[in-house]
Protein backbone atom coordinates (compact mmCIF):
# COMPACT_ATOMS: atom_id res chain seq x y z
CA UNK A 1 0.00 0.00 0.00
CA UNK A 2 1.31 3.50 -0.75
CA UNK A 3 0.11 5.61 2.32
CA UNK A 4 0.11 9.21 3.18
CA UNK A 5 -0.09 10.63 6.31
CA UNK A 6 -0.86 14.80 5.79
CA UNK A 7 -0.37 17.33 8.69
CA UNK A 8 -0.16 21.08 9.11
CA UNK A 9 2.30 22.97 6.75
CA UNK A 10 5.86 23.15 8.31
CA UNK A 11 5.28 19.72 10.55
CA UNK A 12 6.40 17.35 7.69
CA UNK A 13 9.94 16.78 9.04
CA UNK A 14 8.13 15.96 12.53
CA UNK A 15 5.87 13.69 10.82
CA UNK A 16 8.52 11.94 8.98
CA UNK A 17 10.58 11.20 11.75
CA UNK A 18 7.65 9.93 13.69
CA UNK A 19 7.01 7.66 10.67
CA UNK A 20 10.22 6.50 10.80
CA UNK A 21 10.61 5.74 14.26
CA UNK A 22 7.62 3.51 13.57
CA UNK A 23 9.50 1.53 11.22
CA UNK A 24 7.87 2.74 8.75
CA UNK A 25 10.48 4.48 6.33
CA UNK A 26 10.08 2.43 3.24
CA UNK A 27 9.77 4.72 0.37
CA UNK A 28 9.38 7.54 2.55
CA UNK A 29 9.00 10.78 0.83
CA UNK A 30 8.24 14.27 2.41
CA UNK A 31 6.00 16.23 0.81
CA UNK A 32 3.97 19.32 1.28
CA UNK A 33 1.52 19.32 4.33
CA UNK A 34 2.46 15.41 4.71
CA UNK A 35 4.73 12.30 4.11
CA UNK A 36 4.25 9.28 1.18
CA UNK A 37 5.15 5.44 2.69
CA UNK A 38 4.75 2.54 2.00
CA UNK A 39 3.42 0.00 4.43
CA UNK A 40 0.77 -2.74 4.38
CA UNK A 41 -3.03 -3.19 6.53
CA UNK A 42 -0.69 -3.38 9.72
CA UNK A 43 1.03 -0.36 9.26
CA UNK A 44 -1.89 1.45 8.57
CA UNK A 45 -3.49 0.35 11.44
CA UNK A 46 -0.48 1.21 13.34
CA UNK A 47 -0.40 4.40 11.84
CA UNK A 48 -3.64 5.42 12.86
CA UNK A 49 -3.37 4.81 16.80
CA UNK A 50 0.69 6.23 16.99
CA UNK A 51 1.49 8.91 15.12
CA UNK A 52 0.93 12.01 17.41
CA UNK A 53 1.53 14.94 14.47
CA UNK A 54 -0.49 13.33 11.49
CA UNK A 55 -4.29 14.31 10.44
CA UNK A 56 -5.21 11.71 8.69
CA UNK A 57 -3.57 9.06 6.79
CA UNK A 58 -4.98 8.30 3.25
CA UNK A 59 -4.54 4.80 1.03
CA UNK A 60 -3.32 6.10 -2.14
CA UNK A 61 -5.51 4.46 -5.16
CA UNK A 62 -4.20 6.21 -7.61
CA UNK A 63 -1.26 8.56 -9.11
CA UNK A 64 -1.27 9.08 -12.92
CA UNK A 65 -0.58 11.84 -15.38
CA UNK A 66 -4.15 13.40 -16.59
CA UNK A 67 -4.29 16.96 -18.06
CA UNK A 68 -8.33 16.62 -19.39
CA UNK A 69 -11.09 17.72 -16.81
CA UNK A 70 -13.24 14.15 -18.68
CA UNK A 71 -10.29 12.32 -17.84
CA UNK A 72 -9.76 13.04 -14.22
CA UNK A 73 -13.84 11.92 -13.90
CA UNK A 74 -13.08 8.78 -15.89
CA UNK A 75 -9.85 8.03 -13.78
CA UNK A 76 -11.64 8.25 -10.45
CA UNK A 77 -14.38 6.58 -11.68
CA UNK A 78 -12.02 3.61 -13.29
CA UNK A 79 -10.93 2.82 -9.59
CA UNK A 80 -12.61 -0.38 -8.05
CA UNK A 81 -14.85 1.38 -6.10
CA UNK A 82 -17.12 -2.02 -5.18
CA UNK A 83 -13.99 -3.97 -3.78
CA UNK A 84 -13.36 -1.41 -1.31
CA UNK A 85 -16.63 0.28 0.24
CA UNK A 86 -19.84 -0.77 1.78
CA UNK A 87 -22.13 0.74 -0.56
CA UNK A 88 -24.58 1.63 2.38
CA UNK A 89 -21.83 3.54 3.92
CA UNK A 90 -21.49 6.25 0.57
CA UNK A 91 -18.60 8.16 -0.45
CA UNK A 92 -18.05 11.80 -0.83
CA UNK A 93 -15.40 13.47 -2.44
CA UNK A 94 -12.82 16.24 -1.40
CA UNK A 95 -11.12 17.60 -4.24
CA UNK A 96 -8.38 20.26 -4.24
CA UNK A 97 -7.61 21.74 -7.58
CA UNK A 98 -5.95 25.35 -7.64
CA UNK A 99 -6.50 25.64 -10.92
CA UNK A 100 -10.44 25.97 -10.68
CA UNK A 101 -12.37 28.54 -9.03
CA UNK A 102 -14.55 27.56 -6.07
CA UNK A 103 -17.33 27.60 -8.22
CA UNK A 104 -15.76 25.05 -10.96
CA UNK A 105 -14.31 22.98 -8.24
CA UNK A 106 -17.38 22.34 -6.17
CA UNK A 107 -19.19 21.37 -9.36
CA UNK A 108 -16.64 18.94 -10.39
CA UNK A 109 -16.42 17.72 -6.87
CA UNK A 110 -19.95 17.16 -7.45
CA UNK A 111 -19.35 15.41 -10.68
CA UNK A 112 -17.06 13.16 -9.24
CA UNK A 113 -18.77 12.23 -6.56
CA UNK A 114 -22.36 11.45 -8.98
CA UNK A 115 -19.71 9.21 -10.78
CA UNK A 116 -18.52 7.27 -8.14
CA UNK A 117 -22.10 6.58 -6.35
CA UNK A 118 -22.91 5.45 -9.30
CA UNK A 119 -20.37 2.66 -9.76
CA UNK A 120 -20.58 1.92 -5.98
CA UNK A 121 -24.41 1.61 -6.04
CA UNK A 122 -24.43 3.89 -3.06
CA UNK A 123 -27.01 6.48 -1.88
CA UNK A 124 -26.45 10.01 -2.12
CA UNK A 125 -28.10 10.24 1.56
CA UNK A 126 -25.93 7.60 3.16
CA UNK A 127 -24.93 8.17 6.70
CA UNK A 128 -21.18 9.24 7.53
CA UNK A 129 -20.07 8.49 3.89
CA UNK A 130 -16.15 7.33 3.38
CA UNK A 131 -13.78 9.99 2.01
CA UNK A 132 -11.76 10.13 -1.04
CA UNK A 133 -9.70 12.94 -1.58
CA UNK A 134 -8.69 13.73 -4.87
CA UNK A 135 -5.57 16.29 -5.85
CA UNK A 136 -5.09 17.48 -9.21
CA UNK A 137 -2.19 20.07 -9.80
CA UNK A 138 -0.60 20.07 -13.00
CA UNK A 139 -1.85 17.34 -14.52
CA UNK A 140 -0.99 15.20 -12.12
CA UNK A 141 -3.90 13.32 -10.23
CA UNK A 142 -3.63 11.63 -6.72
CA UNK A 143 -6.62 10.17 -5.44
CA UNK A 144 -6.33 9.03 -1.57
CA UNK A 145 -8.81 7.38 0.71
CA UNK A 146 -9.24 8.26 4.22
CA UNK A 147 -8.22 5.60 6.83
CA UNK A 148 -8.84 7.71 9.38
CA UNK A 149 -12.13 9.30 9.95
CA UNK A 150 -12.51 12.21 12.61
CA UNK A 151 -9.79 14.07 12.07
CA UNK A 152 -6.77 12.22 14.17
CA UNK A 153 -6.54 15.60 16.27
CA UNK A 154 -9.80 14.80 17.61
CA UNK A 155 -8.33 13.00 20.60
CA UNK A 156 -12.10 12.36 22.26
CA UNK A 157 -10.41 14.21 25.31
CA UNK A 158 -11.14 17.70 25.08
CA UNK A 159 -14.03 19.29 26.94
CA UNK A 160 -16.67 22.29 25.51
CA UNK A 161 -15.05 24.51 27.89
CA UNK A 162 -14.59 28.30 27.76
CA UNK A 163 -10.78 28.84 26.79
CA UNK A 164 -11.05 30.76 23.77
CA UNK A 165 -7.89 29.26 22.16
CA UNK A 166 -7.38 25.89 22.41
CA UNK A 167 -3.94 24.49 21.03
CA UNK A 168 -4.87 21.87 18.54
CA UNK A 169 -3.67 18.65 20.07
CA UNK A 170 -1.10 17.54 17.00
CA UNK A 171 0.39 20.68 17.15
CA UNK A 172 0.99 20.64 20.66
CA UNK A 173 2.13 17.13 19.95
CA UNK A 174 4.41 17.88 17.04
CA UNK A 175 6.06 20.93 18.71
CA UNK A 176 7.07 18.58 21.96
CA UNK A 177 8.99 15.86 19.68
CA UNK A 178 10.36 19.01 17.59
CA UNK A 179 12.10 20.32 20.86
CA UNK A 180 13.46 16.71 21.59
CA UNK A 181 10.74 15.73 24.61
CA UNK A 182 10.52 12.12 24.91
CA UNK A 183 9.56 12.18 28.83
CA UNK A 184 12.88 11.76 29.95
CA UNK A 185 13.10 15.34 31.34
CA UNK A 186 10.70 17.72 33.50
CA UNK A 187 8.03 18.74 31.90
CA UNK A 188 6.71 22.53 32.71
CA UNK A 189 3.98 24.51 30.41
CA UNK A 190 3.19 27.44 32.93
CA UNK A 191 0.67 28.86 30.66
CA UNK A 192 -1.05 25.69 29.99
CA UNK A 193 -4.29 27.49 29.38
CA UNK A 194 -6.73 23.98 28.00
CA UNK A 195 -3.44 22.09 28.88
CA UNK A 196 -3.02 20.61 25.56
CA UNK A 197 1.16 20.22 26.11
CA UNK A 198 0.62 19.05 29.36
CA UNK A 199 -1.74 16.26 28.33
CA UNK A 200 0.16 15.31 25.02
CA UNK A 201 3.11 15.11 27.04
CA UNK A 202 2.22 12.78 29.53
CA UNK A 203 1.04 10.55 26.29
CA UNK A 204 4.63 10.81 25.02
CA UNK A 205 6.30 10.29 28.44
CA UNK A 206 4.33 7.24 29.07
CA UNK A 207 4.74 5.50 25.64
CA UNK A 208 0.26 6.19 25.21
CA UNK A 209 -0.57 5.59 21.83
CA UNK A 210 -2.41 8.81 21.56
CA UNK A 211 -5.76 7.69 19.66
CA UNK A 212 -5.85 4.33 21.96
CA UNK A 213 -9.73 5.49 23.39
CA UNK A 214 -11.35 6.16 20.01
CA UNK A 215 -14.37 4.47 20.12
CA UNK A 216 -15.44 0.91 18.09
CA UNK A 217 -16.53 2.53 14.84
CA UNK A 218 -14.61 6.02 14.42
CA UNK A 219 -11.74 5.06 12.48
CA UNK A 220 -12.97 4.58 8.58
CA UNK A 221 -11.12 1.48 7.91
CA UNK A 222 -13.04 -0.21 10.26
CA UNK A 223 -15.86 0.59 7.34
CA UNK A 224 -13.67 -1.25 4.87
CA UNK A 225 -14.65 -3.80 3.01
CA UNK A 226 -11.42 -5.76 3.88
CA UNK A 227 -11.46 -4.57 7.49
CA UNK A 228 -9.25 -7.49 9.54
CA UNK A 229 -10.51 -7.14 13.09
CA UNK A 230 -8.72 -9.87 14.25
CA UNK A 231 -5.48 -7.84 12.67
CA UNK A 232 -6.78 -4.39 14.32
CA UNK A 233 -7.65 -6.32 17.99
CA UNK A 234 -3.84 -7.53 18.09
CA UNK A 235 -2.32 -3.83 16.64
CA UNK A 236 -4.02 -2.10 19.29
CA UNK A 237 -4.00 -5.11 22.19
CA UNK A 238 0.26 -4.47 21.15
CA UNK A 239 0.06 -0.66 21.46
CA UNK A 240 -2.02 -1.09 25.04
CA UNK A 241 0.91 -3.53 26.10
CA UNK A 242 3.70 -0.58 25.77
CA UNK A 243 2.08 1.88 27.90
CA UNK A 244 4.48 2.32 31.01
CA UNK A 245 3.26 2.32 34.07
CA UNK A 246 4.23 6.28 34.86
CA UNK A 247 6.31 9.16 33.97
CA UNK A 248 10.00 8.68 34.94
CA UNK A 249 10.10 12.70 35.32
CA UNK A 250 7.35 15.57 36.54
CA UNK A 251 4.90 16.97 34.21
CA UNK A 252 3.62 20.04 35.40
CA UNK A 253 0.70 22.44 33.81
CA UNK A 254 -0.15 25.81 35.54
CA UNK A 255 -2.39 29.08 34.63
CA UNK A 256 -3.05 32.01 36.02
CA UNK A 257 -6.86 31.78 35.43
CA UNK A 258 -8.02 29.37 37.90
CA UNK A 259 -11.18 27.92 35.42
CA UNK A 260 -8.76 27.04 32.66
CA UNK A 261 -6.49 24.38 35.32
CA UNK A 262 -10.08 23.07 36.21
CA UNK A 263 -11.14 22.66 32.70
CA UNK A 264 -7.48 21.20 31.67
CA UNK A 265 -7.58 18.83 34.62
CA UNK A 266 -10.48 17.69 33.45
CA UNK A 267 -9.01 16.94 29.73
CA UNK A 268 -6.60 15.38 31.14
CA UNK A 269 -8.92 12.95 33.22
CA UNK A 270 -10.63 12.11 30.25
CA UNK A 271 -7.51 11.35 28.70
CA UNK A 272 -6.37 8.90 31.25
CA UNK A 273 -3.34 10.75 32.13
CA UNK A 274 -4.65 13.03 35.15
CA UNK A 275 -2.51 11.42 37.64
CA UNK A 276 0.71 11.87 35.92
CA UNK A 277 0.33 15.54 35.37
CA UNK A 278 0.79 18.35 38.82
CA UNK A 279 -1.37 20.71 38.02
CA UNK A 280 -1.81 24.75 40.04
CA UNK A 281 -3.51 27.72 39.27
CA UNK A 282 -0.26 30.29 39.78
CA UNK A 283 1.07 33.13 37.83
CA UNK A 284 3.52 32.78 35.12
CA UNK A 285 5.69 35.14 37.13
CA UNK A 286 5.66 33.39 40.72
CA UNK A 287 6.86 30.18 38.89
CA UNK A 288 9.43 27.99 41.03
CA UNK A 289 11.02 25.44 38.63
CA UNK A 290 12.17 21.90 40.56
CA UNK A 291 15.88 21.20 41.01
CA UNK A 292 15.92 19.19 37.94
CA UNK A 293 16.10 20.96 35.16
CA UNK A 294 13.74 19.99 31.57
CA UNK A 295 11.90 21.64 29.27
CA UNK A 296 9.91 24.58 29.18
CA UNK A 297 6.98 25.28 27.09
CA UNK A 298 4.41 28.02 26.41
CA UNK A 299 1.97 29.25 24.06
CA UNK A 300 2.35 33.02 24.03
CA UNK A 301 -0.98 35.49 22.95
CA UNK A 302 -1.38 35.62 19.67
CA UNK A 303 -4.68 35.09 16.98
CA UNK A 304 -7.74 36.08 19.20
CA UNK A 305 -5.80 36.27 22.36
CA UNK A 306 -3.30 38.74 20.92
CA UNK A 307 -3.04 41.43 23.51
CA UNK A 308 -2.28 44.73 22.02
CA UNK A 309 1.08 45.99 21.70
CA UNK A 310 1.21 47.82 24.96
CA UNK A 311 -0.10 44.70 26.97
CA UNK A 312 2.25 42.07 24.80
CA UNK A 313 5.76 43.96 25.07
CA UNK A 314 5.54 43.89 29.35
CA UNK A 315 4.41 40.08 28.89
CA UNK A 316 7.38 39.41 26.90
CA UNK A 317 9.87 40.83 28.95
CA UNK A 318 7.90 39.43 31.91
CA UNK A 319 8.59 35.71 30.42
CA UNK A 320 11.95 36.52 29.20
CA UNK A 321 12.98 37.70 32.56
CA UNK A 322 11.65 34.41 34.22
CA UNK A 323 13.53 32.16 31.79
CA UNK A 324 16.60 34.15 32.12
CA UNK A 325 16.34 34.19 36.18
CA UNK A 326 14.59 31.15 36.93
CA UNK A 327 15.02 28.80 34.25
CA UNK A 328 18.31 29.61 33.07
CA UNK A 329 19.61 25.59 33.01
CA UNK A 330 16.76 24.80 31.41
CA UNK A 331 15.91 24.41 26.85
CA UNK A 332 12.90 26.74 26.63
CA UNK A 333 9.90 26.33 23.53
CA UNK A 334 8.20 29.27 22.90
CA UNK A 335 5.04 29.22 20.37
CA UNK A 336 4.92 32.68 19.38
CA UNK A 337 2.78 35.06 16.46
CA UNK A 338 4.51 35.27 13.12
CA UNK A 339 5.58 38.53 14.20
CA UNK A 340 6.64 38.56 17.57
CA UNK A 341 8.19 41.45 19.36
CA UNK A 342 11.00 39.14 20.33
CA UNK A 343 13.80 41.54 21.20
CA UNK A 344 11.59 42.08 24.30
CA UNK A 345 12.64 38.37 25.56
CA UNK A 346 16.17 39.21 25.98
CA UNK A 347 16.70 35.72 25.27
CA UNK A 348 20.17 34.08 23.15
CA UNK A 349 17.25 32.25 20.72
CA UNK A 350 18.61 28.81 18.83
CA UNK A 351 16.14 28.87 16.26
CA UNK A 352 12.62 30.38 15.22
CA UNK A 353 10.94 27.56 13.13
CA UNK A 354 7.57 28.56 10.71
CA UNK A 355 4.73 27.05 11.77
CA UNK A 356 0.67 27.02 11.12
CA UNK A 357 -1.86 27.20 13.56
CA UNK A 358 -5.11 26.43 11.73
CA UNK A 359 -5.00 29.99 9.78
CA UNK A 360 -2.68 31.79 11.51
CA UNK A 361 1.21 31.64 10.99
CA UNK A 362 2.87 30.93 13.72
CA UNK A 363 7.02 30.93 15.15
CA UNK A 364 8.44 28.03 17.55
CA UNK A 365 11.30 29.84 19.08
CA UNK A 366 13.55 27.99 20.53
CA UNK A 367 16.41 28.82 23.77
CA UNK A 368 18.78 26.49 26.22
CA UNK A 369 20.60 24.08 25.53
Amino acid sequence: MRLFASCAPGLEAVLGREIEALGLERGLTIAHAGVFFDGDTRDLYAANLWLRSASRVQWILLQAQERSRAGLVDAVAQIPWPDLLRPERGVAIELHDAGLTARARNEMAEQLTRAVRSRLGARADAEHPALAVVHHYRGQLTVGLDSSGKALHKRGYRTTGTHEAPLQETLAAAILLELGYRGEETLWDPMCGSGTFAIEGAMIAVHKAPMIHRKKGQFAFEWWRDFDYALWRQVSTEARDARRPAPAHPILASDAQARWVREAAVSAARARVRHHIAFLASRVETATPPREPGLLVMNLPYGSRLGSERELRPLYRRVGSLVRERFARWRVGLLVPDAPPSEELGLDLASAMPITNGALRCRLLRAGS
